[in-house]
């Protein structure tokens, strides 16, 4: 199940700052025509253990380090070039 080619795409940026948050590696970004982003994480135990944390509300953050992490997906996400 861990294999290397498995990933999850979120749409949703603060599901993906809380990936990131919680030192889950961005892989990337795909854009769409319109500039929609799809976040890429790689799909592991700890990243579904985390997603389904934060789909539940039980997940517990440090304030400032999100919006950090907010902001950081926000500037790769309007780079021109980012994939």
């Amino acid at each position: 199940m861990n294999n290397e080619h498995e990933y999850i795409k979120l749409n949703d940026l603060y599901a993906s700052a809380y990936l990131l948050v919680n030192d889950i590696s961005l892989k990337g970004i795909n854009k769409d025509e319109t500039g929609r982003g799809t976040f890429i994480f790689p799909k592991t135990s700890q990243s579904q253990k985390l997603l389904q944390k934060f789909s539940q509300l039980k997940a517990r953050v440090e304030p400032t380090t999100f919006v950090l992490a907010q902001k950081k997906l926000k500037q790769l996400l309007y780079l021109p070039n980012s994939t």
